[in-house]
């Protein structure tokens, strides 16, 4: 009898997801598979099948194309960050199929994630937060990727798909019209910079809610690489200074600081406005959501972009 349904659509997969008792029977044979010990239970969060252990993590993909490629690119981003960064990562422990859908079993980091306890940490711990992230994200960009690239959209192809459908989304997401209005003209003005640098890295594209794990004021480890690729490095700052700094402009200038920007390129004009546009163009973010869910003061798109990105 098959332990897992046949999926035929995204949407179906959506619809299914969160029905922990439906994965029951896949989890117990993959845990009987690899001796994998402990209690789990499936995470609220991700987009796919997660079930975790005090100590262990197993991700299961359904058979479509999307998924399938999230944990290839997954797989060889573990690889590649392993023992690379100054703070843990998910160690691989075992990959695999299950009727045809693939599933890779990892270690589990321990931790709160930092967007949610930032609030309520102090101003001094903040900034060792900070820096120790802009290390870490340092380090992540300076590794080459090669089979990361060969798994994800080139760079080349992903921005330019980006704008070309950025207004169209935030219509979908209910954006209200002067808003819109605004933005249009805010990005016909951002056309005008210089759109990259030289330089490809490797990305993890969500340095945001809930993939930097924190305890006891130090950064516990970084998860969830199922969205890398490689491209303009300058793409992962964005969602670090409206997710984890939060308009903190001083805790955005000590990971800047630690990324390794230095005075002259914290005064570039340009600094801002290109992390604005990495913001606007982001794959998984739009304006629209971005008020709601950060619930800024309201504001045009530069101080919204000054809120976010501006240090002291």
């Amino acid at each position: 009898m098959p332990r897992l349904p046949e999926i035929a659509s995204p949407a179906a997969f959506d619809e299914l997801l969160p029905r922990s008792e439906r994965w029951l029977d896949a989890i117990a044979e993959l845990r009987r598979r690899h001796k994998l010990a402990g209690e789990f239970s499936q995470s609220a969060r991700g987009s796919t099948v997660v079930f975790m252990s005090k100590q262990t993590c197993i991700k299961l993909h359904p058979p479509l194309p999307g998924y399938l490629a999230s944990c290839r690119r997954e797989l060889a981003a573990l690889d590649r960050v392993a023992d690379a960064l100054p703070v843990p990562t998910p160690a691989l422990v075992a990959e695999g199929e299950l009727e045809g859908w693939r599933y890779f079993v990892s270690t589990r980091i321990a931790g709160r994630p930092l967007d949610r306890v930032w609030g309520e940490t102090d101003a001094a711990t903040r900034l060792r937060l900070a820096a120790a992230l802009g290390e870490a994200t340092r380090a992540l960009h300076g590794l080459t990727g090669a089979a990361v690239a060969r798994c994800s959209e080139a760079w080349e192809t992903f921005r330019p798909s980006q704008r070309a459908r950025c207004l169209e989304q935030e219509r979908r997401k209910g954006l209200p019209a002067a808003r819109l209005r605004a933005l249009e003209e805010y990005l016909r003005r951002l056309d005008a910079i210089a759109d990259d640098a030289p330089a490809r890295g490797l990305l993890h594209t969500e340095l945001g809610p809930s993939h930097v794990l924190v305890d006891e004021g130090r950064i516990t480890g970084i998860i969830d690489f199922g969205d890398v690729m490689v491209g303009d490095p300058e793409y992962d700052l964005a969602p670090v200074g409206m997710f984890i700094t939060q308009g903190d402009r001083a805790a955005f200038r000590a990971f800047c600081l630690a990324y390794g920007l230095g005075p002259e390129a914290l005064a570039d004009p340009d600094r801002v406005p290109r992390l604005m546009r990495h913001a606007l163009l982001h794959r998984y973010g739009t304006l629209a959501w971005y008020l709601e869910y950060l619930g800024p003061p309201e504001g045009s798109l530069p101080q919204l972009a000054d809120r976010w990105f501006g240090v002291d």
